[in-house]
């Protein structure tokens, strides 16, 4: 899992699949609620590799189940954008 970073919009899908709050994945892994939101609005380009790692990690996902929910998320994402869902 080394140098992988999570991006606001998988966060926002991972905190909505499991009901968790930006303050309850910032406590996870040590930063503000601020931090998260900033991250999920896109004002911060991605997590960092080593917060990333914690809250997989924190999460109890493994490498394999993390990829899936990145792809999943940037599939239905290209779908999206190019008009193909309706």
């Amino acid at each position: 899992m080394e140098n992988v970073r999570l991006n606001g919009k998988t966060l926002v899908v991972i905190r909505a699949i499991l009901g968790l709050s930006q303050t309850d994945v910032g406590n996870l892994i040590g930063l503000t609620p601020m931090a998260i939101s900033l991250l999920e609005n896109g004002e911060t380009k991605a997590m960092s590799a080593k917060n990333t790692a914690r809250l997989i990690e924190a999460l109890n996902l493994t490498p394999r189940e993390f990829a899936a929910v990145q792809t999943a998320i940037r599939t239905v994402e290209s779908k999206f954008n190019r008009g193909a869902v309706e």
